[in-house]
């Protein structure tokens, strides 16, 4: 944080951009260390310079519409006329590169994405169905199975036959 109030340092730096006025004889008048002055200057020049730069010159914030503009009009473009059209926008051959690219993936690349999602979805419907049919007959399997184990039990108990070995289990104490 610095020490000095904010207001101090907007009217020094507009001091030195304004009047023209080197860091050293600021230093001189205001009493201000002359580091700290062009340290202050340095991020005004840096700042003012990003202000002044098109928010739209970025590649990755241009829209669509002025992307296509531009690989457009490039097209019709060689040699000299265009390297400076490339210089002219603020565009690398990079990026017209990419954009065509991408153009042509929006104009193919969408619908096959699209079939291939769809299959994707049907072909994972298709597996749940299976799989729930499988489900359900496993669950009346157990089901099957669970009633005819109590019917067993009560059938033995029902004619006294407690002492029986249950069904599919081998009596151990009768075999010694």
């Amino acid at each position: 944080m610095s020490p000095y109030p904010k207001e101090l340092k907007e009217r020094l730096v507009r001091r030195m951009l304004d009047e023209k006025i080197s860091p050293e004889s600021l230093a001189e008048l205001s009493g201000v260390g002359k580091t700290t002055l062009w340290r202050w200057r340095k991020a005004a020049l840096d700042g003012a310079l990003r202000a002044e730069a098109k928010p739209e010159s970025a590649p990755e914030r241009r829209s669509s519409a002025e992307k296509l503009r531009l690989v457009m009009a490039a097209e019709a473009l060689e040699g000299k006329e265009f390297g400076a059209f490339l210089r002219e926008e603020g565009v690398h051959t990079s990026d017209l590169r990419r954009w065509r690219a991408q153009m042509y993936e929006g104009l193919d690349g969408r619908t096959r994405a699209k079939k291939e999602a769809t299959q994707k979805l049907r072909q994972a419907q298709r597996d749940k169905r299976e799989l729930e049919s499988e489900l359900r007959r496993k669950e009346a399997a157990l089901a099957e199975t669970a009633a005819l184990l109590v019917l067993s039990k009560k059938a033995r108990r029902l004619w006294g036959d407690e002492d029986a070995p249950m069904i599919g289990k081998s009596d151990k104490s009768s075999s010694t």
